[in-house]
């Protein structure tokens, strides 16, 4: 058994003095807050990331690929983690919710600790031929189709700078997130405010995910909004060639599959195109009628603002229908379609 070297027991007395003292003066709950931080810092500090660290070295060690990881904690009870590893353009992201019934699982912590001496002392170990590894430092190189290129050494500047150059408006309605925050927002989130950069008109962006998270995002971005940027990852030391940046694992993100009433099946990748293919089947003219409202405009219209025509794609007779919104969005427009219009198909989100 391994003894904590915080003192998490008056850390759980703690927590639940602060529950009950939420509603009592600002300068009692700020005072506990402050001891709070400073014990879940050592908590974290020399308990869970060195048990972390252990594990991850017995696990992965043996691999002859770097891996780049992003963890975070909602504080609540999910896990969001993500990784991609070297030579592969797939980014995995996915989610763990926490079991915190068990609260006792601290003293139930075991560590051998003839094998942590034995793992630290044979990951010090050099060869006389051996030079230390240091991990590849990424930067990001983002081109617009116009010749337009941002890249610098600071990779948020540069995913905060591409944001802002497509329109915040737009990037919102793809539906993107890290750690519960959205990628760009109009509020700042009480825990992450400080990784979320101001760029004009209210417009927030969420900077705390990896390089590889930022370059996925853009790149889902601009496939989403059909933008075709170039996106790539590039050595900051110029040991190699950038990177493309292909694609995203499918498994993150949702696609809309639609059946007719002939049994037609669509599902396809670009979920703007299920929409599309609603709206020719039901009649432009018809959906038109219905009123449903898209970027505080008609989703069927002529004239789109001219920071959406690239979003509008025809549907006949000289209609445009606006994509410019998220899955979710698109999911909920295809079934108010069909069910005032009693098309009588199938919409599903897979």
């Amino acid at each position: 058994m391994m003894q904590s070297n915080a003192d998490t027991s008056k850390l759980k007395i703690l927590y639940e003095s602060l529950d009950q003292l939420k509603e009592s003066g600002k300068d009692v709950v700020a005072e506990i807050s402050k001891e709070i931080n400073n014990i879940e810092l050592q908590y974290l500090k020399e308990d869970v990331l060195p048990e972390l660290m252990k594990f991850l070295n017995r696990k992965i060690s043996w691999l002859r690929c770097s891996v780049d990881m992003n963890l975070q904690f909602d504080g609540e009870k999910q896990l969001d983690y993500s990784f991609c590893k070297s030579g592969s353009t797939v980014f995995i992201r996915d989610k763990y919710e926490c079991n915190r019934q068990n609260e006792d699982i601290l003293e139930e912590s075991e560590t051998d600790s003839n094998n942590l001496e034995i793992i630290a002392s044979t990951s010090n170990q050099t060869d006389a031929h051996d030079t230390p590894k240091r991990s590849k430092t990424y930067t990001l190189r983002v081109e617009f189709p116009n010749g337009k290129v941002f890249q610098g050494n600071v990779v948020s500047d540069t995913y905060v700078a591409v944001i802002k150059e497509i329109n915040p408006e737009k990037v919102d309605s793809v539906g993107l997130s890290h750690a519960g925050v959205s990628v760009v927002s109009q509020t700042l989130d009480s825990k992450y405010a400080k990784y979320q950069k101001p760029i004009g008109g209210g417009w927030y962006v969420m900077t705390n995910s990896s390089t590889k998270a930022k370059g996925f995002d853009l790149k889902t971005i601009s496939d989403e909004l059909e933008l075709e940027l170039k996106i790539s990852l590039v050595p900051l030391n110029n040991s190699e060639e950038a990177i493309p940046i292909m694609g995203t694992s499918e498994s993150e993100r949702h696609r809309i599959r639609v059946t007719f009433l002939d049994g037609r099946t669509i599902c396809p990748i670009k979920v703007l195109e299920a929409l599309v293919e609603v709206v020719k089947y039901a009649g432009a003219d018809r959906v038109r009628e219905l009123g449903i409202n898209c970027c505080a405009d008609n989703l069927i219209l002529k004239n789109p603002a001219p920071r959406y025509e690239k979003s509008c794609k025809p549907v006949g007779n000289g209609w445009l229908c606006n994509t410019c919104s998220d899955t979710i969005t698109k999911f909920n427009q295809i079934t108010e379609i069909s069910q005032k219009l009693n098309l009588g198909i199938k919409v599903e989100l897979v």
